[in-house]
């Protein structure tokens, strides 16, 4: 399973941000966050088995005497198991509040549907939508959403589109760890990221500018909303140099690893454009445990 479990705060910080944005940090419940997480991780975990439970059939069918290393230890019985559970933990976790339910199922099934669609055509749109629905189920565990609500769905299409188009960019950049280091690609993906943390950070002042039909009060709208600016150059810093960096297989997969852990940063510069500097933290915050269960699984393995 590999790389991939560290970065399970990844997961959990997209559904608390999307929880965040409408709530707020004084109006939030720490219950619905425990839920939103215990959903998220289900899924993450569902599809990290899943994932490894296909690769594993596909890399014995192609080189039979290759098993995949992190699969060794388990049979496909155990993989399938502990995928089957996993996401039956989330969809209870999910289904444990009466709020919003229905909407919070849609979201549920959609993110699966995506999961299981990406696991077996491995085209980047796709985990790029999982990650996006992901985000917009902690939206749709904190207001109700519809062609009838205030808030429609293509708001909610909106404020998830700066995520898809950065998990898509990063997909695409992480096929470079079989295909080997091509630093054109690498690049090209990287500013497809970058040009998504820099709409994670204006999607609200963007909004409201189209909202109005008054392009003239973009500034004046920038100003009372640039906070998600903050941790958009950061990332978008961070992400140039590891780019700068890509010169062998394990630069793209230190590129790759810190742009998944970067989504943290998408979803704080999102949740700043909305309520602040503050708020925003909260969620950076994610990145700490994210960075220690690298170092520790590092030294585990």
């Amino acid at each position: 399973m590999g790389l991939r479990l560290p970065l399970i705060f990844t997961a959990i910080a997209d559904s608390i941000a999307g929880y965040m944005i409408v709530r707020g940090r004084h109006d939030f419940d720490l219950k619905h966050c425990a839920l939103l997480a215990a959903t998220s991780t289900g899924l993450y975990f569902f599809g990290v088995a899943l994932y490894n439970l296909v690769d594993r059939n596909r890399k014995e069918e192609s080189a039979p005497t290759g098993t995949l290393p992190s699969c060794r230890r388990l049979s496909r019985t155990w993989i399938g198991v502990a995928a089957s559970l996993m996401l039956y933990l989330s969809l209870a976790s999910n289904c444990f509040e009466d709020r919003f339910r229905s909407q919070r199922v849609i979201a549920w099934g959609l993110v699966v549907i995506s999961v299981i669609t990406f696991v077996f055509l491995k085209i980047p749109p796709i985990l790029g939508a999982a990650r996006a629905f992901n985000f917009l189920l902690g939206l749709s565990a904190a207001l109700p959403i519809g062609f009838h609500s205030e808030t429609k769905p293509w708001h909610c299409v909106v404020v998830a589109f700066p995520l898809f188009l950065y998990v898509t960019a990063l997909t695409f950049v992480s096929s470079l760890e079989v295909a080997g280091p091509d630093n054109l690609k690498a690049r090209i993906g990287v500013g497809f990221m970058i040009g998504a943390a820099l709409l994670a950070a204006v999607v609200v002042p963007f909004a409201i500018v189209v909202e109005e039909r008054d392009i003239y009060n973009l500034r004046k709208t920038l100003s009372r909303n640039w906070h998600g600016i903050v941790f958009a150059t950061g990332l978008s810093a961070w992400m140039f140099f590891r780019a700068r960096c890509v010169k062998d297989r394990n630069g793209t997969l230190l590129l790759v690893r810190d742009g998944m852990a970067g989504t943290i940063l998408i979803d704080a510069g999102m949740v700043g454009c909305f309520h602040g500097f503050y708020p925003a933290i909260l969620i950076a915050a994610f990145l700490i445990p994210t960075a220690v269960s690298i170092a520790i699984f590092k030294k585990l393995v």
